[in-house]
């Protein structure tokens, strides 16, 4: 062993770290071992293990709806939060509707609008 002292701080902080890298390592996520081949989607381990990813579309503001929708399936998930270049707030009740449709169709669940802004503050 080393004759040097370690201080506190540092000790508290590798302490604080491996606590949290054990409690990681009992959900499975910090093992480093891959997962066993089941047959089954990435999504569906992820499921499984409680965690639910889901895609802000406007990460994908230079694609049209039609390209984000298949890009969010190509990811492996089932949730979407739609920003307003996807679906304008300004649509109509049946444009909303057929979007919606779209997106459901995909098999994908909406579950948010994104950001809205508030021009004025009032209530």
């Amino acid at each position: 062993m080393s004759d040097q002292n370690l201080p506190r701080r540092t000790f508290l902080k590798l302490a604080a770290l491996g606590a949290a890298g054990a409690g990681l390592g009992e959900l499975g996520c910090a093992s480093g071992i891959p997962a066993p081949a089941t047959g089954r989607s990435s999504s569906a381990a992820a499921q499984d293990a409680g965690v639910q990813l889901g895609v802000a579309s406007y990460s994908m503001r230079n694609f049209p709806r039609a390209q984000a929708i298949q890009m969010t399936k190509e990811l492996g998930t089932r949730y979407i939060n739609l920003k307003s270049m996807h679906l304008p707030y300004e649509s109509s009740p049946a444009e909303i509707a057929a979007a919606r449709q779209e997106i459901e169709g995909a098999e994908l669940v909406i579950v948010g609008g994104g950001m809205i802004t508030f021009e004025t503050d009032t209530d």
